[in-house]
C-alpha cells in the first residue's frame, strides 16, 4: 500500500528537498505537483511511513513545511495544466 503526504514549500528550497528526500534511496518518491506553487507529494510503501515521517519533521526544522490535503482527482487535473 501506497502512503502519500503533499507539503507546500518555499519555491527556493523544492530542488534541495527533493534532493534530501531522494538521497534516502528506495524510502520516497518526490514528485512536484506544483512548480510555480512549490506543492510536492511524496509517496512511500506503508512500512516506512514512520522512518519518513521522522525524516520530514526533522526537515521541519531547516524548511517550512506546510502540509495540506490534495482532493480526489485534484492531481490529474494539475497535470493537465
Amino acid at each position: 500500500m501506497i502512503h502519500n503526504k503533499c507539503f507546500r514549500i518555499r519555491s527556493k528550497d523544492l530542488a534541495l528537498v527533493k534532493f534530501i528526500l531522494e538521497g534516502y534511496e528506495g524510502l520516497a518518491t518526490v514528485t512536484t505537483i506544483d512548480r510555480q506553487a512549490a506543492d510536492i507529494m511524496i509517496s512511500t510503501s506503508i512500512d516506512f511511513s514512520i522512518d519518513l515521517d521522522e525524516i520530514i519533521e526533522a526537515i521541519k526544522k531547516e524548511f517550512s513545511l506546510e502540509g495540506f490535503r490534495l482532493l480526489e482527482n485534484e492531481f490529474s487535473s494539475r497535470e493537465e495544466e
